[in-house]
């Protein structure tokens, strides 16, 4: 067996970070992946810009069942380090509205950077296409053995990604080798992803981009809600805002309960300001039917969807219009109902909800099960809000697990 200071299991944002931050204790590194090449995940974040992180940091943008450990991680490799990072990595950054992005705006640089750096490292090995088949423990640290090869090492990082991102590769792997080795996972589900629903009317209006103010509700009582451009589809919504909460409301589905969304299609007029316009509307332009009223507010292919659902047709004439109906239509433009059914799967959701519970580990992410046995990245549960928050996640906790891992190496040589 070839021996190595260090093992890192996956080498997508969580691992490379980790290998880089291991590098500097001078370590014998082997870094595998089952891709054909490292990063491959980096180069489709941000639509190809790679949002890095965002100026704004708080601990809510952080899901996950123990937030305070999270925090933790979070503050020992912060948004500041992050920057120093990537300077380091030779990447000029740009600040838009909080959100940062190399100065280049290719997510192809990024990963470039990082293994062009370790390119240069005489004691890190790269080695793709390498699917690690299982986790031994021995006397005195592990092997690790990837079909017919087979490596021995005191230290293993864990850095193999969740279940999104399917097209990549991403397959949750990480997941049966933790588990194999006596380690429990919270719940996984797809995250930051579109949701489903059967309402007839969607094919008529996929393609239709609005922005809109969303409330999800479960059984009736409203959980939270979110701003910004809504996108219908054929089979549901879909944009930032939706991915915000989709996270829930995939919880929520799972568990069998009743999941909505109230859509609020003129978030910028309360509902009084938009019967008073309707109304007016009704004498100053007599000559318009309602649906070339809504015609000049929201976008046409919802015109009939929304009327429909106040009891109205587009030909009907606003001067034939009660005030209770111009109320009925206020409220189907502020707060028109969708039942949401369902979600999309793994394979277009940007993040995996769940995985590696934070009470197995300590705050350097080693387990508590198993010394010399380090977690990085997505595998465990921890899942961003849109906005980069997944990408500070890989680049904190693939710097504390790699130094800790360095550090491990003095403590066992020590001892």
């Amino acid at each position: 067996m070839d021996r190595f200071d260090i093992i890192i299991i996956g080498a997508g944002p969580a691992g490379l970070s980790a290998a880089v931050a291991a590098s500097r204790f001078q370590r014998k590194i082997l870094l595998l992946d089952k891709a054909d090449q490292p990063g491959k995940k980096i180069l489709v974040t941000g639509n190809g810009k790679c949002n890095l992180t965002n100026e704004y940091q708080d601990i809510s943008c952080y899901r996950t069942e123990e937030p305070e450990k999270a925090r933790e991680v979070l503050s020992r490799f912060d948004y500041e380090d992050t920057l120093a990072f990537f300077e380091e990595l030779g990447i000029l950054t740009r600040k838009k509205k909080g959100y940062l992005y190399p100065y280049n705006e290719q997510a192809a640089s990024v990963r470039e950077a990082f293994v062009l750096r370790l390119g240069q490292e005489a004691g890190v090995t790269l080695k793709t296409s390498c699917r690690v088949d299982s986790i031994r423990t021995l006397e005195q640290g592990y092997r690790v053995i990837c079909g017919k090869e087979s490596y021995r090492t005191p230290a293993v990082i864990l850095a193999a990604g969740g279940l999104a991102g399917s097209g990549l590769g991403c397959d949750g792997s990480g997941y049966d080798l933790a588990k194999s080795l006596g380690h429990r996972l919270i719940s996984t589900f797809p995250a930051l992803t579109a949701l489903r629903s059967s309402a007839p009317f969607l094919k008529k209006i996929s393609g239709v981009r609005n922005q809109a103010e969303i409330t999800l509700m479960i059984d009736g009582k409203r959980i939270t809600g979110e701003s910004g451009e809504l996108q219908w589809t054929d089979y549901g919504i879909s944009g930032v805002c939706v991915f915000q909460l989709s996270r829930y409301a995939v919880i929520a589905l799972e568990a069998g309960k009743k999941v909505s969304v109230l859509i609020d299609l003129v978030r910028e007029w309360d509902d009084r300001q938009l019967a008073d316009f309707l109304e007016k509307i009704s004498v100053r332009c007599s000559y318009k039917n309602m649906g070339e009223v809504l015609k000049g507010i929201l976008p046409r292919k919802l015109v009939p969807v929304v009327l429909k659902e106040a009891g109205l047709t587009p030909e009907k004439m606003p001067a034939e219009c009660s005030r209770e109906k111009i109320l009925q239509l206020v409220k189907a433009m502020k707060a028109f109902p969708l039942r949401i059914n369902g979600y999309m799967g793994y394979e277009k959701a940007q993040v995996t909800r769940g995985g590696i519970s934070f009470s197995q580990v300590s705050d350097s992410l080693e387990s508590l099960l198993h010394p010399g046995l380090f977690f990085a990245g997505e595998i465990l549960d921890v899942d961003g809000t849109c906005g980069g928050y997944n990408l500070q996640w890989a680049f904190s906790s693939g710097n504390v697990a790699g130094k800790a891992a360095g550090l491990y190496g003095e403590r066992i040589e020590g001892s």
